[in-house]
């Protein structure tokens, strides 16, 4: 009796085998190839994020020269520069630089004379109208005598700002520069557009950022800069963020990619995967019982009539009762 059960368990363990251990590893596969996925799908995301950005970027940076190109060339700034230079009245300068200011929708735009003072107009400047900065008032700029753009931090924003010389009569009589700022208002409409929070830093804190807590969060920058994605905890959900350079020596911006709902996902996925196991091994124990019964009964009327045999009390001309075709 002990051999027919030791039978019975032993091709009972052995379909349990055959049935839960492809599904195990079917389920860590699948696991495996899912969080891989996952990776990649992310990764994917933040590069074509970031690539939109460095286009977005690259595109307002030829905006802003095209646009300075434009004003260059304009006869009625030209004479408005040179008069006010002849006849120290910026009256008539102003108002083209307010004309132009509206037109092409700057940030702010400055005009720099050779001498150094400026004629500086901003959004929302009082009363809309240019300031005169003298040389000694304001920090000292580079006076150019070609087109030039660079991107700078100005006041907790990046700025990016482009600047041509002004020449009336083969003379360099000025140079105009004209800013795109890099704050909260283009930074939201950016995320917006990528779907994605992004922050921009100028390679030592913050400058900006859709997202609040990236901002107010005390990061290691360094350490954020050094790898390719890092894995962050931001309003309390699981984020990866990645980091991207921008033209300039320092400066560039990150992106956080919330991964809550893909974790969840794939969570998810893998209850799936371990009830349909537990299914799987449910059936397997009952087929397995069955069936080893089915193996074990006829064998266990065999080994009886045997003992009979075996201890001389045995009809030999009676016949084993088997049902099974095998």
């Amino acid at each position: 009796m002990r051999n027919i059960i030791s039978i019975r368990w032993k091709i009972l363990t052995g379909l349990l085998i055959l049935a839960i251990l492809p599904m195990l590893l079917l389920t860590y596969l699948f696991s495996d190839i899912a969080s891989s996925q996952v990776k990649d799908q992310m990764e994917l995301m933040a590069d074509q994020a970031g690539r939109y950005i460095m286009q977005n970027f690259s595109q307002q940076e030829d905006s802003i020269l095209e646009s300075l190109d434009l004003l260059g060339k304009d006869e009625a700034l030209l004479n408005a520069v040179y008069f006010g230079q002849i006849t120290g009245d910026p009256t008539q300068l102003h108002d083209v630089m307010k004309h132009n200011f509206a037109q092409f929708g700057f940030n702010k735009l400055e005009l720099v004379h050779a001498d150094g003072h400026r004629h500086v107009l901003t959004k929302g400047s009082k009363n809309n109208e240019p300031q005169i900065i003298k040389k000694s008032e304001g920090s000292e700029i580079d006076f150019v005598k070609e087109s030039d753009s660079q991107l700078k931090v100005e006041k907790n924003r990046l700025v990016l700002i482009g600047t041509i010389p002004l020449n009336f009569q083969g003379a360099l009589i000025g140079n105009l520069r004209a800013f795109h700022y890099i704050d909260d208002a283009a930074t939201n409409e950016m995320q917006d557009m990528i779907g994605a929070d992004i922050a921009f830093h100028d390679g030592f804190r913050i400058v900006t950022s859709s997202l609040r807590e990236l901002q107010q969060k005390k990061l290691n920058l360094d350490q954020i800069l050094d790898e390719d994605a890092v894995h962050m905890t931001l309003n309390h959900r699981s984020h990866i963020v990645y980091n991207y350079p921008l033209n300039h020596d320092t400066a560039g911006f990150l992106i956080a990619l919330d991964r809550s709902s893909i974790l969840a996902a794939n969570r998810s996925m893998q209850k799936t995967l371990i009830l349909i196991a537990v299914a799987v091994m449910t059936i397997a124990i009952v087929l397995g019982i069955i069936i080893s019964r089915g193996i074990a009964r006829p064998l266990d009327v065999v080994v009886a009539n045997l003992q009979e045999i075996a201890e001389g009390d045995a009809d030999l001309t009676k016949k084993l009762k088997l049902t099974s075709s095998d």
